[in-house]
């Protein structure tokens, strides 16, 4: 049998632990520096590899702040698609939304200096935007999937799919304020009842 596979999945392996190796240095310097502070160059000695190799990993020294946003989008969205067609749409929202949240709080500490970072750097804003309107996007392409672009479909998705971020966004935000000691989950659960009820409708109650 052919050993390319094997070689490949080593390259591959070794590629990863770069970039978690990255990852990790950066939160390290930002959080003992300030982000403004540290420069790529920093995170390149730290893991001792040259600048041209940080940029093959990551296009900017924000990307780096949150190394794997991608990989939690394709869940949140894989999540959201699974549901129920019949379901609630702002029900099938909040049970993707208790996902993410589960899979945040999982990491403790170290997403909670990341989305503190995140949320208090003022220079970060642009990016922080960046990154909610990609949410938005992922979420409403599935809405509109399941609800179709006829009668406002699209319009309707883009709504509930914003609302539903800036809901999870407020739910983050107390957390890092509470410096983990509530809970991401509970947050995210009222966060979007809340939204509901305000909405017009009642929170379903259901928790998965």
């Amino acid at each position: 049998m052919a050993v390319v596979p094997a070689k490949a999945g080593l390259r591959q392996r070794k590629k990863e632990r770069t970039r978690q190796q990255l990852a990790g240095a950066a939160l390290q310097l930002f959080v003992e520096r300030g982000y403004e502070a540290v420069k790529v160059e920093d995170i390149a000695a730290a893991v001792d590899v040259s600048e041209r190799t940080f940029f093959r990993y990551f296009a900017s020294k924000e990307e780096v702040l949150w190394p794997d946003q991608e990989e939690r989008r394709a869940e949140f969205a894989a999540v959201l698609a699974a549901r129920p067609r019949d379901e609630p749409l702002l029900e099938s929202l909040r049970q993707a939304a208790i996902v993410s949240a589960e899979s945040y709080q999982a990491q403790g500490g170290e997403m909670l200096a990341r989305f503190g970072l995140l949320t208090r750097t003022p220079t970060l804003r642009g990016y922080l935007l960046e990154c909610l309107e990609a949410w938005e996007d992922v979420a409403t392409s599935v809405l509109t999937k399941r609800i179709g672009s006829g009668r406002n479909g699209a319009l309707r998705s883009r709504l509930l799919a914003s609302a539903s971020v800036a809901a999870f966004r407020v739910a983050v935000i107390t957390w890092v304020a509470s410096e983990g000691r509530r809970d991401l989950r509970t947050l995210a659960v009222q966060a979007l009842d809340s939204l509901a009820t305000d909405l017009g409708g009642a929170p379903a109650g259901r928790q998965v």
